[in-house]
């Protein structure tokens, strides 16, 4: 499930000035929502114990500079839950970022890639 503007102002104000501090920087700029899709600020996802499953992608880089990941329960409900990290593995075999590769702003972009990517393409890091 997943709900927008999930934090009210004086809430995000909180978590954004904890981020800034974080990584140095003066200022975030919200995203607006993209004509192909929507913006993930100040969402909300709520994932059960057993509703997760890998779904690797990368960021567009047209829509967002940083992103993150924000844990609410001290406690997780399974051993296997939280965020793992993948790499893209690159046509020449090096692993790439979070990224698309130039000259693709999004996944979305690359000819044939559809939403379920083959899960091979990916290298989990952390």
């Amino acid at each position: 499930m997943r709900s927008p503007e999930a934090l009210l102002p004086e809430e995000l104000m909180i978590v954004e000035d904890w981020v800034k501090r974080q990584i140095g920087v003066q200022a975030l700029r919200a995203q607006s929502d993209p004509p192909t899709g929507v913006s993930g600020h100040n969402y909300v996802q709520l994932v059960g114990g057993g509703d997760g499953v890998s779904r690797p992608h990368v960021d567009s880089s047209t829509l967002c500079n940083y992103a993150g990941v924000l844990y609410l329960h001290p406690y997780p409900p399974t051993k296997h839950s939280g965020t793992s990290f993948f790499r893209l593995k690159l046509p020449e075999g090096r692993l790439g970022g979070n990224i698309c590769p130039a000259p693709y702003q999004s996944l979305s972009d690359v000819p044939g890639f559809g939403r379920q990517s083959d899960l091979t393409m990916w290298e989990e890091e952390i």
